[in-house]
């Protein structure tokens, strides 16, 4: 054991705490994309504007293509997976930027 702080304890400090705000940084986007992408979130993906976004934004051929076999139950499965990912994708995307403009607004 050092009885003074050695380079092996620094480092492993540094690493330990470097560990624990990346937990922080996941837990916070996990929380965050969660709220958001609640039934009563901004990026509910059911939202009849957020799903027209949606699908303005992505490919929907899987959808037509499972719709011209009359495979209703498979276009429906497949827009509701193609929605949300969307819709996961964005909040993500929001909660890191949130993360990096507190950290920023925190430095100045």
């Amino acid at each position: 054991m050092c009885v003074t702080p050695c380079a092996v304890s620094y480092d492993l400090d540094r690493h330990l705490d470097n560990l624990d705000r990346l937990e922080s940084k996941q837990n916070y986007i996990f929380s965050r994309c969660s709220e958001l992408l609640s039934d009563n979130g901004e990026f509910f993906p059911f939202l009849p504007e957020n799903l027209v976004e949606a699908l303005g934004e992505i490919d929907i051929k899987p959808v037509a293509e499972a719709l011209k076999t009359q495979n209703h139950e498979e276009a429906g499965k497949t827009l509701f997976d193609i929605a949300c990912s969307y819709w996961l994708k964005r909040a993500k995307v929001m909660a890191e930027k949130e993360i990096e403009d507190e950290r920023e607004a925190g430095y100045q």
